[in-house]
C-alpha cells in the first residue's frame, strides 16, 4: 500500500512538473510572439498571423500585454491555429501609433531574433491586421535600422476581408456614439450589433483610425511586399450593417477597401467583366488599386468572418493569378452556364471551392493537398 501511494505521488509530481513545464514554454513564446512549436508551412514559408478588430477589447480594454498577447493568439482559434508559426497582438482600444506600434515592434524583434524568418516568412491577416500590417511593412526597415538589424523577410502577404482602408462602419459608429435622438435608433442598433455593446467617444480606440479618410492616409509609401487579397460580400450582422456602407460589402468591410481600392467607392467587384459571384458581366470596380495589391479569390456569399473560419458552400471566383520569384497563385476558374427561362447566365468559378472554406482553398491550393 505505501509503495502504491508513493506511486501515486511520484506521478502526481511528475505531471505537475509537466504541466507547470507546458505552461512555461507556452507563456513564453506567447510573450516572444512565437508560437511554442513549429506548425505546417504556406508554401514552404514560415507563417506569421496578424489579427483583426476585437470589439469586445473596446468594452473592457485589457489590463496586462499578456492578456493582450493571449486575445490576439485566441482570435485564430477556429481554423488558423494549424499554420501559424507567430502571432502579432495588439489592442483594439488604442489607436495604430503609440503603444500599438511600441508592442508590436518588441513582437517583431523576438521574431527577428528566433531566426523564424531567416527563409523568409508570409504574413497571414484579417481584417484590420491588413492596415496593421501596411504600418508595420511600412516602418520595420527603419525600425530595425535603428536597432543595427535586418528586417524581417516578408515574401508576401495573404489578406483576408482586408480593412486597410476603412470601413464606413467606423464614421457611423463615431458619429452616433454619444447621441440619443429616438430617429437614430437604429443606426445605433446596428453598430451595437457590431460592436456588442453601446459606446461613447472616449471608448472608440482604433475606430478612429479605421475611418476610410484616416486609414487612406496611414503608411500609404509603396512596399515590395506584394499583399495577396482575398474578398468576401456576405451578409453578416442579419444585413443591418450593410445600409451604412457604400457599394458591396461583408458585412464589415466594403469592397473598395477588401480589393485594395485607391479611391473609396461603392464598388461592387474587383474585376469589371465579372461580380463577386463569378457572373460574367460588366460591374463596378477600381481602376487603380494601391500598389502591390492583388485581388485573387471573390465570394459573393463569404462573410466577413467566414473568410478566415468554416463558412463553406459558397463558389469562388478567379479575379486574377499572382506570380513571383517567391510565390504563385494557379487557381483555376471555369465557367458555367445557369440556364434560365428566357436566357442563361454564364459564371466564372474555382472548381469544388464550395467544399472548402476560402481560407481551406487557399491552404490546399499553397501546399497541394487535400487532407484538412
Amino acid at each position: 500500500m505505501k509503495q502504491f501511494l508513493t506511486k501515486i505521488r511520484t506521478r502526481s509530481t511528475c505531471f505537475k512538473w509537466v504541466a507547470q513545464t507546458i505552461v512555461m514554454l507556452t507563456s513564453g513564446s506567447l510573450l516572444s510572439g512565437v508560437a511554442p512549436q513549429a506548425f505546417a508551412e504556406i508554401a514552404g514559408y514560415k507563417v506569421i498571423m496578424v489579427h483583426g478588430f476585437k470589439p469586445q477589447q473596446l468594452i473592457s480594454p485589457p489590463t496586462s500585454e499578456s492578456e493582450i498577447l493571449q486575445q490576439g493568439y485566441d482570435y485564430w482559434s477556429e481554423y488558423w491555429h494549424q499554420y501559424g508559426d507567430a502571432y502579432l497582438a495588439w489592442n483594439s482600444a488604442e489607436r495604430i501609433e503609440g503603444n500599438n506600434a511600441k508592442r508590436l515592434f518588441k513582437q517583431l524583434v523576438n521574431i527577428n531574433e528566433s531566426g523564424l524568418c531567416n527563409k523568409g516568412c508570409i504574413m497571414v491577416t484579417h481584417s484590420t491586421g491588413d492596415l496593421i500590417t501596411r504600418y508595420l511593412l511600412d516602418h520595420q526597415e527603419d525600425w530595425f535600422k535603428a536597432s543595427g538589424k535586418q528586417p524581417l523577410k516578408i515574401v508576401a502577404s495573404l489578406d483576408f476581408a482586408g480593412a486597410g482602408g476603412g470601413t464606413e462602419l467606423a464614421n457611423t459608429a463615431i458619429s452616433f456614439a454619444a447621441s440619443d435622438a429616438w430617429w437614430q435608433f437604429p443606426v445605433k442598433k446596428a453598430v451595437e450589433l457590431w460592436l456588442g455593446d453601446q459606446l461613447t467617444p472616449e471608448r472608440m480606440g482604433i475606430l478612429y483610425d479605421l475611418q476610410p479618410s484616416v486609414a487612406r492616409h496611414i503608411s500609404t509609401n509603396p512596399n515590395p511586399t506584394p499583399r495577396l487579397r482575398f474578398i468576401g460580400g456576405g451578409n453578416e450582422y442579419y444585413g443591418i450593417t450593410e445600409w451604412f456602407i457604400p457599394g458591396w460589402d461583408d458585412g464589415v468591410v466594403p469592397t473598395h477597401s477588401a480589393c485594395g481600392a485607391v479611391v473609396a467607392a461603392g464598388y461592387e467587384s474587383c474585376s469589371t467583366q465579372q461580380g463577386l459571384d463569378g457572373e460574367i458581366k460588366s460591374a463596378s470596380a477600381p481602376n487603380r488599386l494601391w500598389h502591390n495589391h492583388y485581388p485573387i479569390l471573390m465570394g459573393k456569399e463569404t462573410h466577413h468572418g467566414g473568410s478566415v473560419k468554416f463558412q463553406r458552400g459558397v463558389m469562388l471566383t478567379l479575379v486574377d493569378n499572382f506570380k513571383s520569384n517567391t510565390l504563385n497563385t494557379d487557381f483555376a476558374n471555369q465557367r458555367m452556364t445557369h440556364e434560365g427561362w428566357f436566357w442563361n447566365t454564364d459564371y466564372l468559378y474555382v472548381p469544388n471551392s464550395e467544399s472548402h472554406s476560402m481560407s481551406e482553398l487557399v491552404i490546399q491550393h499553397f501546399n497541394q493537398t487535400t487532407a484538412f
